[in-house]
């Protein structure tokens, strides 16, 4: 989970400085006011414009941007460079890790590499891949589209992960050593009851009370741990400690047998064969434990005072004269379960807008465009884009445009039927998945949208148009081929007087 939280940070990071090189990209480099120090990149061809005798400007390219801005972010826990494994400018030469690493994208096609090794900072690099956009400027150096050129690395400190290993590492020590402390108790106490045979009543009686003082031992060491421990048969619970009466709400383990079969009534119904239910699959939740634990990541689901409690559960055997045992465990990872849950959100999310993003899109309509093929149902998309929105940026100003954004995005949500699938593409552009839907009612429910529109009142800027394209999904087709004819569509309908949908 931690080595996840490191990745996740990184990826972020990564994919941020990707987004920023694709905007620079987008417009073949960027001019900007030369300042002191800012010189002309030599290894860039039309490196200045001159726009009169008192200006001149410099071009920043996305690899010069990249640069400048990883020098600017150099802080103690956090860095980023670019670099290629042969660099036109000197400043990107690799180092050992990042050669490392583009030598691995060369040899295994892989798009990231990262590596944990010892020490106080987590290094992790992503392929930079050729886009169209690169070509305008990178062409006559023998690019390729889709091909790996480079990478940028992010640095990030590890000292939270290190702190949290060495705790859950000194955590487990703990437990072996309880563990192993409890069964030589027992076995001792066993071993010297069953072959004793002198003062046999006296004896029963004495070992009877160093039992007694062996279980309440135990329970003090159950309830010393932060962990959820029970200890059952298989059945029922013969041991639990102080926490997890706690959240299963009793004070004692007698007053929640009065009330419950198991521990596992507690457990919350989740969708998802990772989460422990009472039933699992026609097993009982312990022994499908025994037999997943290894192979899945289980988790268990425990409402607390109506807040989400989220636990991971162990079993260990332990057969004590004859008798199998389970030693149960549940450690709390709500905390990193949320964080983990919240970045992975984050990442398929449009900040702007709450819709998801680009990214995520991509990925839904893989899915959309296998299950179509496989049940042969129709599925089509709706591209959609602002006329005129530059206009109201200047105009306006951003934050306004912004607000158009956001009214726009609900607009949308409160046309289209529940279960379609709305994505901000980027800018002012808005793309529709539409399952189980052919190109009559897609373009049905486009126009539907753009009259929702065209009558909407916007907030200082009152009235807007949208212009709409509509296509569906040939089977077989890539998702290229896909989302091309649809940006055509989009295209004609701009071309064509705007405020109108076209079908291709």
């Amino acid at each position: 989970i931690q080595q996840n939280i490191l990745v996740k940070q990184a990826q972020t990071h990564f994919n941020d400085q990707v987004n920023t090189r694709e905007w620079n990209s987008k417009y073949g480099g960027v001019f900007v006011k030369q300042v002191e120090g800012l010189e002309p990149n030599p290894y860039l061809k039309n490196n200045t414009l001159k726009v009169n005798d008192n200006l001149t400007l410099i071009k920043i390219n996305p690899a010069l941007m990249t640069r400048e801005l990883s020098e600017l972010s150099d802080i103690e826990d956090f860095s980023f460079r670019i670099t290629s494994l042969t660099p036109i400018n000197p400043n990107n030469k690799a180092s050992e890790f990042e050669t490392r690493a583009l030598k691995n994208f060369d040899k295994t096609k892989n798009r990231e590499y990262y590596e944990f090794k010892d020490g106080d900072k987590f290094r992790y690099m992503g392929a930079l891949i050729t886009t169209e956009s690169c070509l305008a400027c990178h062409k006559h150096e023998n690019y390729k589209l889709g091909e790996i050129e480079g990478g940028i690395s992010v640095t990030l400190s590890r000292n939270e992960y290190n702190d949290i290993i060495k705790s859950l590492t000194d955590k487990v020590k703990i437990a072996k050593v309880s563990l192993f402390l409890f069964l030589l108790i027992i076995t001792l106490l066993i071993h010297k009851q069953f072959n004793s045979n002198i003062n046999l009543l006296k004896k029963v009686k004495s070992r009877t009370k160093e039992i007694e003082e062996t279980k309440e031992l135990l329970q003090k060491i159950l309830d010393a741990d932060k962990s959820f421990l029970l200890v059952s048969d298989g059945t029922n619970i013969i041991f639990a400690n102080k926490t997890a009466l706690d959240l299963a709400g009793f004070s004692s383990l007698a007053d929640f047998e009065d009330k419950h079969k198991h521990i596992s009534d507690k457990f919350e119904k989740v969708d998802n064969p990772d989460f422990l239910q009472s039933d699992n699959k026609g097993l009982h939740w312990i022994d499908y434990m025994q037999k997943e634990q290894n192979n899945r990541e289980l988790k268990v689901l425990i409402k607390k005072d109506g807040e989400n409690k989220y636990f991971k559960p162990h079993s260990k055997e332990i057969n004590i004269d004859n008798k199998l045992l389970y030693l149960i465990t549940f450690d709390d990872i709500t905390d990193d379960y949320i964080k983990i849950k919240d970045l992975t959100t984050e990442a398929s999310t449009d900040p702007l807008t709450g819709l998801f993003n680009r990214r995520k899109l991509d990925s839904v309509l893989n899915t959309e465009m296998e299950l179509s093929s496989a049940t042969n149902s129709p599925l089509s998309i709706i591209f959609l884009d602002i006329d005129h929105f530059k206009i109201v940026n200047d105009t306006f100003g951003h934050d306004v445009g912004d607000e158009v954004l956001v009214d726009l995005s609900r607009i949308i949500h409160k046309t289209v039927r529940q279960g379609d699938f709305i994505a901000r593409w980027g800018g002012e552009e808005f793309m529709i998945a539409l399952q189980a839907t052919n190109y009559i009612q897609a373009s049905a429910l486009a126009k539907i949208i753009r009259v929702a529109v065209e009558k909407y009142s916007f907030n200082i800027v009152e009235k807007i148009t949208i212009s709409l394209g509509v296509t569906e999904y040939k089977n077989g087709e890539s998702e290229n081929s896909f989302i091309k004819r649809v940006d055509k569509a989009l295209y004609e309908a701009k071309d064509s007087g705007r405020n109108r949908v076209v079908v291709k």
